[in-house]
């Protein structure tokens, strides 16, 4: 089921893009409400879908739309106020915020020598400007619509069968895409270390790797 709101222009500059609805908190509402963005934007929901064919379908409504950017905020993401002009100003094809993944780790990876696996950024400082990555999580992430224009469909390809098993070569559809952007199109992904998100489902560690609760992380 589809459903989209707020002004519509002949041709967008962004639509926001938010993949699969599942119930959200009041403070990712807020947090969406709060996000500052240009007069001509496009909200544009699909829920009810594979995440892989919701993405895609995104895409489609946005080259249709002749929208300029797609910002793609998950309905556990809480992006800060002025993400869409921190990530537009760098002027890049695929950037992110920089948010922890569901494991304790950072939600960007470079693939290992043999390419067939993805693998944590450990001990790395990302705190600072734009860090090349090979893949990275879509939480928040901003994405010109030329990418699209350029490569062939589909953009995004849901892989994993089982995420309980490592399978080489196989990945999540948002990994799956930074690596055909990069091998298909020459487009690189970034994430920005000195935009952080928020993400709902983070595991928090301790630096033993013991999984510890929110109140004794303080």
């Amino acid at each position: 089921m589809a459903g989209w709101w707020e002004l519509q222009a002949s041709s967008p500059e962004l639509m926001i893009a938010i993949p699969s609805i599942t119930p959200v908190s009041i403070e990712w509402c807020f947090s969406l409400l709060a996000l500052s963005r240009p007069g001509s934007t496009i909200i544009r929901t699909w829920k009810g879908l594979p995440v892989d064919v919701a993405r895609d379908t995104l895409v489609r409504d946005a080259l249709k739309m002749g929208a300029r950017y797609i910002l793609w905020i998950d309905s556990d993401n809480f992006p800060e106020p002025h993400t869409y002009q921190a990530l537009r100003g760098h002027h890049l094809p695929i950037m992110g915020s920089l948010y922890w993944s569901k494991r304790g780790d950072y939600a960007c990876w470079n693939l290992t020598p043999d390419g067939r696996f993805i693998a944590p950024f450990v001990n790395t400082d990302l705190s600072g400007g734009p860090v090349r990555v090979d893949a990275m999580g879509f939480g928040c992430v901003l994405t010109d619509t030329r990418v699209f224009r350029v490569l062939k469909e589909p953009w995004f390809k849901w892989e994993i069968r089982d995420p309980s098993v490592k399978t080489p070569g196989i990945f999540s559809e948002d990994v799956s895409f930074c690596l055909k952007a990069w091998r298909e199109g020459g487009f690189p992904s970034f994430v920005l270390g000195s935009l952080p998100c928020g993400h709902e489902q983070t595991v928090v560690k301790d630096p033993t790797g013991k999984e510890i609760t929110a109140e004794e992380s303080f």
